[in-house]
């Protein structure tokens, strides 16, 4: 729920909303990190045995975001004209992530 809420503080030109949805996306984010490497470890295929090296690959592919993601605001930033797309671009790819979430939800639900 912080998750989806963020995105839209961040949307606004007050500092007391920017800097609320910074604190939302920073709670989230940290709470789902260790959230998603629990569920890694506990699949069945995965266990104790490959955790550690499941873990390692979460990792680089999350961070492929920690990189990127600066480079394209700074690519996307207009003088004069601030962030906007490189916040619009940050919508986007969330909804392309809710909409990814909601089909592999769906698969899951109708194999079982």
């Amino acid at each position: 729920m912080l998750l989806r809420r963020a995105p839209k503080l961040l949307r606004f030109d007050q500092p007391q909303s920017l800097v609320l949805g910074l604190f939302l996306q920073g709670v989230a984010r940290s709470t789902l990190m260790t959230v998603l490497i629990l569920i890694l470890v506990e699949l069945p295929e995965i266990g104790e045995r490959y955790a550690g090296v499941a873990s390692g690959i979460f990792f680089s592919a999350a961070e492929i975001g920690g990189v990127l993601g600066p480079l394209l605001m700074g690519i996307l930033y207009i003088p004069g004209q601030g962030f906007g797309d490189g916040l619009w671009l940050l919508t986007a790819i969330t909804l392309c992530f809710i909409v990814g979430a909601q089909i592999l939800i769906g698969r899951l639900r109708a194999s079982t």
